[in-house]
């Protein structure tokens, strides 16, 4: 799925947001894969880096890590009926954006 394209057809089965600080850009960042297969979504860059959250094609215990692991890249893969949810490196670490 690239970014700023969404898919507006009946037949869409995802769906991504996120939520911006005017300023500082990217906060938080969701994807939704509804569809049967494995898709990938393009994320936008987040200048403190991204950790992820939640993540449910992970086995029990990693979807929703006790440490969530940090993001490279601008591509995120996403399983087959799952989803991410991305949130801003500064805000894991409790600082103030």
């Amino acid at each position: 799925m690239k970014l700023g394209q969404p898919d507006w057809a009946n037949w869409s089965h995802t769906l991504a947001w996120s939520l911006n600080d005017h300023e500082r850009g990217p906060l938080l960042w969701c994807g939704m894969n509804s569809y049967h297969e494995d898709l990938s979504f393009e994320i936008p860059t987040c200048p403190g880096g991204w950790c992820r959250v939640i993540d449910t094609q992970q086995p029990p215990g990693d979807d929703l890590p006790a440490q969530p692991p940090a993001v490279a890249g601008s591509i995120i893969p996403m399983g087959s009926r799952s989803l991410v949810l991305l949130a801003a490196e500064p805000l894991m670490g409790g600082h103030q954006l």
